[in-house]
């Protein structure tokens, strides 16, 4: 069985159906999703810590940061749908006089950008979260009005307000190859069905390199890094309302969640597998982090854990928009991390991209910094 598609999106997390979503608001009405799972959004989307910040040292990515947390903002009044933002606050340490500078020049750049970002002396830290041992630190940037919201609201948003315009979504149905001719995309093939498209969109998170491989792109710079989270049983030692707080070396983070705290140390391990499973081994390194950083932790158990994936570049920023051959091929992948919280911006730029033309840039952003290309 054939179908035809102005736009085939491969890939059903938080990015794939914010492209499909602001496609159809551009006026693109033949859009199809698919969507190897039988849900929606239960890969990385479903697994992630949910935080929006601006602590990132990369411009493009302080912009993207910028933008999606207007839309954060603004989107359950857009899609009368909850995502439970809370403005409780980001906050991220410095241990080095490297990091402080690099912190430094965040803070600078935030304030040209006109977001409220503050420097902090260590001393300073207790104000916000009480109990913390923070004389081995050097300084931190504080952003009070980052914070955190539910992706799954966020699909669920997306996902209304694209089928209400008419997007197709096919749950269960995993790309197994790409239709190419005279180096032009024509289409995907799926077990069931085969869909002729002159425009797929590989938003496909873990999956990145291999939907990229049936185009020919063998040498596609993702690669999927496992990374645990923790939560810990309830607890009154941290106020429902602290920020999130975040040591990078070594690399430690938790937040409030659900009556206790949802905590990681932030593991990098590459995960060629995709293997899940946790390896309750790190309790002990998270506990010895977290009990150092406030003491009275000790206190407190861990009740269940989680793996998910990141799926990072070599600099730690998106692919976002087309690949030089084969025509046709777009990419809003690599997110390093951030695909949650520039998951709005995200669908805003493809959407830009594939029905204006808008290649160079996108508002202010120059999105030279987000093209495939860059790896060449």
């Amino acid at each position: 069985m054939a179908q035809k598609a102005d736009a085939v999106i491969v890939g059903g997390g938080i990015a794939g159906i914010s492209v499909a979503y602001h496609l159809a608001r551009g006026g693109m009405r033949n859009i199809v999703l698919l969507e190897r799972e039988p849900l929606l959004g239960t890969g990385s989307s479903a697994l992630s810590a949910g935080v929006i910040y601006h602590h990132l040292p990369e411009k493009v990515n302080l912009q993207l940061s910028q933008k999606s947390m207007q839309a954060v903002l603004e989107f359950e009044d857009e899609f009368d749908t909850r995502i439970d933002f809370r403005r409780s606050g980001c906050i991220q340490t410095a241990d080095s006089q490297e990091d402080l500078e690099t912190l430094e020049g965040t803070v600078r750049e935030l304030g040209r950008m006109g977001v409220d970002a503050r420097l902090l002396e260590p001393h300073r830290l207790s104000d916000l979260v009480p109990g913390i041992m923070a004389d081995d630190l050097l300084g931190a940037i504080y952003t009070p009005n980052d914070g955190h919201f539910d992706p799954h609201g966020m699909i669920q948003g997306y996902e209304k307000g694209a089928k209400r315009m008419g997007v197709r979504i096919l749950t269960g149905m995993p790309a197994i190859g790409l239709g190419i001719d005279k180096n032009r995309i024509t289409g995907v093939k799926t077990p069931e069905v085969n869909i002729d498209s002159e425009i797929v969109i590989n938003a496909s998170g873990a999956m990145a390199a291999e939907i990229a491989a049936l185009a020919g792109l063998k040498e596609f710079p993702v690669v999927p890094f496992k990374r645990q989270i923790f939560i810990t049983s309830p607890t009154d030692i941290m106020p429902a309302d602290a920020p999130f707080y975040f040591d990078k070396n070594p690399p430690f983070y938790f937040r409030p969640e659900s009556g206790g705290l949802l905590m990681s140390i932030a593991e990098l391990q590459e995960c060629p597998t995709r293997d899940l499973s946790v390896d309750w081994r790190s309790v002990e390194i998270l506990a010895e982090r977290a009990t150092r950083r406030l003491p009275r932790l000790q206190s407190i158990r861990i009740m269940r854990g989680w793996a998910g994936l990141r799926n990072m570049t070599p600099d730690n920023t998106a692919i976002l928009g087309p690949v030089p051959e084969p025509e046709g091929l777009y990419c809003a992948v690599g997110f390093s991390g951030h695909g949650v919280m520039h998951a709005p911006l995200t669908g805003r730029i493809l959407a830009s991209m594939i029905i204006d033309g808008n290649t160079q840039h996108y508002e202010d952003i120059d999105l030279d910094a987000l093209k495939f290309e860059r790896f060449l």
